[in-house]
């Protein structure tokens, strides 16, 4: 199997953006659906949260206990609904359906494996609303749907490279189904208060605040009067929460895979410095996160300071 490499992100955005992640959005339920009627609870929802598993391009569910080798996927190019186990796959082409049907082929083909399967409805949560929520068809311009692809692509490649070499604790990257982001929860110790610090890096499509796409690096608990460092890259957000945000516009004025993985581990390494700081962590002197996305530029040519461990 080929190396995964980085999507080019192409500028401006495509027209209908906004409603091709929405799209999206709404089918990825779907999985989430799966998830909270067939897999065992855990902590904090995470067995509703999905992958993105780089071999087969997609997002991608857990799987029941008692049937290891099943799972749900979500593909984004082509835009498909899959049902995979260790000896079939079955697939349905979402675009012209409407989330009944595909609710609908679902229950269907998981009724072949299981005796009883009980209805998989809309998860409780709320999420931004959209036509397709009701009887309007999915049918995301293709163009639009490609550069959502691009973009959840990248970000597992850079997220899942991060957690690669990360010496800290971290949960793993995982796609979250309510937010629909992206994330990689990083342990970097406890404060002089002895609390639990975290800082998350993620890429989010967009949300209700932004209709772009942006990366954002978060330390948790959030300090409001702690000391900010001055950004190269990105800017602070204190409206609501706080972190560091990379906007798609700053990302994108950099032009081709090369120099956007470089832009990306540029920030990274500043803000989740930054994030830290307001954590009262120190680093110490060993690196512990070193971003390397496959198949461009090697550690040696990135210019900047290494992320470093808070203890």
């Amino acid at each position: 199997m080929a190396e995964p490499t980085w999507i080019p992100l192409a500028r401006p955005l495509p027209d209908g953006w906004v409603d091709a992640r929405l799209q999206v959005h709404h089918a990825l339920q779907l999985l989430a659906s799966f998830s909270g009627v067939l897999l065992a609870p855990m902590r904090e929802d995470r067995h509703r949260s999905v992958c993105w598993e780089a071999g087969c391009d997609a997002f991608v569910t857990g799987s029941p206990a008692d049937h290891p080798d099943l799972r749900v996927e979500l593909a984004l190019a082509p835009f498909e609904l899959r049902v995979r186990s260790c000896d079939a796959l079955e697939t349905l082409a979402l675009a012209g359906r409407t989330l009944a049907e595909a609710r609908s082929w679902l229950e269907g083909v998981l009724a072949e494996t299981f005796d009883s399967v009980p209805e998989l409805g809309q998860p409780e949560y709320a999420i931004p609303d959209h036509p397709v929520a009701g009887d309007a068809r999915l049918n995301p311009a293709p163009s639009a749907l490609a550069a959502v692809h691009a973009w959840f692509h990248d970000a597992a490649l850079a997220l899942s490279s991060a957690a690669a070499h990360a010496e800290m604790p971290h949960h793993g990257v995982r796609c979250w189904p309510h937010h629909f982001d992206i994330a990689l929860l990083l342990e970097v110790g406890r404060n002089d208060a002895s609390a639990r610090c975290t800082v998350g890096i993620g890429m989010t499509p967009g949300d209700e605040g932004r209709e772009a796409p942006y990366w954002y690096v978060t330390p948790y608990p959030y300090d409001f009067d702690a000391d900010r460092a001055e950004l190269s890259l990105g800017r602070w957000q204190t409206d609501g929460w706080l972190g560091v945000v990379l906007e798609a516009d700053e990302l994108l004025e950099a032009e081709g895979a090369a120099a956007q993985t470089l832009c990306l581990r540029r920030f990274l390494d500043e803000a989740v410095a930054a994030a830290a700081a307001t954590l009262g962590v120190t680093p110490p002197e060993e690196e512990a996160l070193d971003l390397r996305l496959p198949g461009r530029l090697p550690p040696s040519e990135w210019p900047g300071r290494r992320l470093r461990t808070p203890s």
